[in-house]
């Protein structure tokens, strides 16, 4: 259920820090709020761990901010419509776009941020 094999790009956390994460890249084509969720340029900093996107927040790491979204059309064969999907949010730029009830864009399809999830470091 992808558009395709998964990319290693940068995460900004909340403190500035550039951190490597994998993901899949219809993520980096995701909108909130009218902006992109481009991966933040720049190297990773050294020594410091991967963001996970998968896996419990309880465990040891860097979760990503994440935003809720409900795409109501337009989605790809093999989605649901109508459905909610949680979104890695890359930047504070585009966190801070996706207010709730803003136009969110996932994969062709179209519909509205529904909610978000702040970042945690465990």
């Amino acid at each position: 259920m992808s558009a395709g094999a998964f990319v290693l790009t940068s995460y900004e956390t909340d403190a500035g820090t550039l951190v490597p994460i994998k993901l899949q890249p219809e993520t980096l084509q995701a909108t909130f709020g009218g902006g992109l969720n481009a991966a933040p340029t720049g190297a990773p900093a050294a020594g410091y761990p991967s963001a996970t996107v998968s896996g419990s927040k309880r465990s040891i790491g860097i979760h990503p901010r994440t935003v809720t979204v409900r795409i109501t059309s337009g989605l790809p064969l093999g989605y649901l419509n109508n459905q909610t999907y949680r979104i890695p949010c890359l930047s504070e730029a585009a966190y801070a776009l996706a207010v709730k009830g803003a136009a969110a864009g996932y994969l062709g399809g179209t519909g509205t941020v529904v909610g978000k999830s702040p970042e945690s470091i465990v």
